[in-house]
């Protein structure tokens, strides 16, 4: 997971990745990012179904998939399904295929069945969306006595995740109860949206307590089993388990999620009813179809579930029952949530009005970040008729191609790049800022733009490495205290120092201009070894310091040989990609990077 701060308690309402400066954070659904893009005027309304489509998602995800996409996307619209189609193995072990069969962990999508669950109930007369936490449990704390379940479902509630507590720590429902009335609220119940996992636990809780049955149980008779969701739950579902997908990180095979520790009747309460649900692409369809033709909830229990009840940040994107609530620009309101544990994910849409459904799950969200914003550019094919970013068509090409152009260049005295060859790719290290914002940049460069980003992050780490913290909370410039980025700082540097031994200086490897942002990389160094932090700008406003992103920038760029001749970037954080030349002329080598209106040349030394 990202450990990016944020204006946010949990996240920065615009970004995948940002997050307060806070070491310990849930993994909080990427589909804020996904969802908050603009749909220019031009494009159509309507949406796209030629056959074009079927044919350019197709390439789309199958150039991916050569850079390490593996899962399956489904996209449906008025019932029937448009594109459904798995990509790499669920499995490599045992070189099982993804499909629309494959059973993985949805993550957070868990929480739109618990508030349709409280909902049913609702429904039933057995509680109310009004009811305070004081109606369903017994000594609870003043502070905490008149929250409401409404406030749980929209994440307004002010109770924050258990400390130090795991997803498969053996955590039973009555001690966490008792651990969660014991902590402090994080801000006055009803007063700011903050993500949290623990509030949906709670309802779990409720849900238990009113039916006398396990969570899994009541999901399962009143809203899995009558939309013939046979192969969505936690344990209940008998499941093949070549079917069962395997997730995968840096570090090799992790597993799969049914084979964590649990209880007797599911998961333990650190992650019950809020995450960690297994599902298919298919069921998950028949799901948004039961929501879709009114076939789970009542209309009235609808409107709640859907409704924009809680503003997330900024009036943009809004919070429902267990859902994010965005407004297309063409007037469309774009329903949606996704969720995972940094291993698996998944990403559900739905544009009601189109009866349009996209799904996508996939076991690499370590491996692939950019794994978030595959879906968003379906939505932006399928809906607005936008083409596909650009994904690099890889060609295979003899060793002796890549070592050719191996070598230094140079930009100018300062800015050199190093080039050298990685496996069947190229890996480009730059030296200098100039040269580090040239070759890592996606967007036309702005240099002196970049060396003051940079000299302002050298002036805020010089502050921060001195126990000076007025010039970061200076940037942030939204109520970030210099006390609470003073204590994130030190929680960050026990864990690094801990892992790395004492800690040395810093260097600003440089500034680059991304599609979406600008990023400042540093890079601390220990002891015995080093971590990096990439500071997120707001691209439109050089005053803007957005968050800081643990991993959301390489120190160094990956060129892979690409159809046609030549090498293009690939950066699996963002999905952003350029073309990249290597000439030869009298021994000479050049490097050449057109970026629209600009070239720039290195030349060997």
């Amino acid at each position: 997971m990202e450990d990016v701060v944020a204006t946010h308690p949990t996240v920065d309402a615009s970004n995948p990745d940002i997050q307060l400066e806070d070491p310990v954070h849930p993994f909080r659904s990427l589909l804020i990012a996904t969802l908050l893009f603009v749909v220019p005027a031009s494009l159509p309304a309507a949406p796209n179904t030629d056959k074009t489509f079927v044919k350019d998602t197709r390439s789309y995800l199958t150039r991916l998939s050569r850079f390490g996409f593996a899962g399956v996307v489904l996209v449906e619209q008025d019932g029937k399904v448009v594109f459904s189609e798995g990509y790499g193995y669920s499995d490599r072990e045992n070189k099982v295929r993804w499909s629309s069969r494959s059973i993985g962990d949805i993550g957070s999508i868990t929480k739109q069945f618990t508030a349709a669950a409280i909902l049913m109930l609702e429904q039933d007369g057995k509680l109310s969306v009004t009811d305070p936490l004081s109606r369903h449990f017994n000594d609870v704390p003043d502070d905490k006595r008149d929250i409401t379940l409404h406030q749980l479902l929209t994440h307004t509630s002010g109770i924050h995740d258990l400390e130090d507590a795991g997803d498969y720590d053996p955590i039973e429902r009555d001690e966490f109860m008792r651990r969660i009335f014991a902590q402090p609220l994080a801000s006055k119940p009803g007063e700011t949206w903050a993500y949290s996992n623990a509030g949906f636990s709670i309802l779990g809780a409720i849900i238990e307590q009113i039916t006398g049955q396990s969570y899994e149980m009541f999901l399962r008779q009143r809203l899995f089993v009558p939309q013939k969701m046979q192969d969505t739950g936690y344990i209940i579902p008998k499941w093949d388990p070549k079917r069962v997908v395997h997730g995968y990180s840096h570090e090799g095979p992790w597993g799969t999620g049914i084979e964590k520790p649990m209880g007797k009747d599911g998961p333990y309460w650190a992650l019950r009813a809020n995450g960690g649900i297994h599902s298919t692409a298919e069921d998950m369809r028949r799901w948004a179809d039961a929501l879709l033709d009114g076939k789970a909830l009542s209309n009235q229990s609808m409107k709640k579930l859907w409704a924009p009840q809680a503003d997330e940040g900024g009036g943009e994107q809004w919070y429902g029952y267990g859902w994010d609530v965005q407004t297309m620009a063409n007037g469309d309101t774009l329903i949606g949530h996704d969720g995972g544990n940094g291993i698996f994910g998944a990403t559900l849409f739905i544009v009601p009005r189109q009866h349009l459904v996209f799904f996508l799950q996939t076991n690499v969200c370590d491996e692939l970040p950019f794994w978030g914003g595959i879906l968003q550019n379906v939505v932006r094919r399928m809906h607005d008729g936008e083409a596909y970013p650009s994904i690099p068509d890889i060609a295979n090409v003899p060793a002796s191609q890549l070592t050719a152009v191996a070598g230094s260049y140079a930009f100018d005295d300062s800015n050199t790049v190093d080039v050298t060859p990685d496996a069947d790719a190229l890996r480009l290290t730059a030296h200098g800022w100039d040269a580090f914002a040239i070759v890592s940049s996606t967007r036309d460069v702005n240099l002196p733009r970049c060396r003051d980003l940079s000299r302002r992050i050298h002036r805020i780490m010089a502050g921060a490495t001195n126990n000076d913290f007025i010039p970061l909370a200076d940037a942030y410039g939204k109520g970030l205290t210099p006390e609470y980025l003073k204590n994130s700082w030190e929680k960050n540097m026990a864990g690094w120092t801990e892992k790395h031994g004492a800690f040395r200086d810093f260097e600003i490897l440089g500034t680059a201009m991304l599609r979406e942002r600008d990023m400042t990389l540093v890079r601390l160094n220990f002891e015995k070894g080093e971590e990096y932090r990439a500071y997120v700008w707001d691209k439109d406003d050089e005053h803007n310091l957005r968050g800081v992103s643990g991993r959301g920038l390489s120190a160094q760029v990956h060129l892979v040989p690409v159809t046609g001749g030549g090498f293009a970037s690939w950066d699996p954080r963002s999905g952003d990609s350029r073309p990249f030349q290597f000439e030869s002329q009298n021994g000479d080598k050049t490097l050449r990077l057109n970026a629209g209106a600009q070239a720039f040349l290195a030349q060997t030394r």
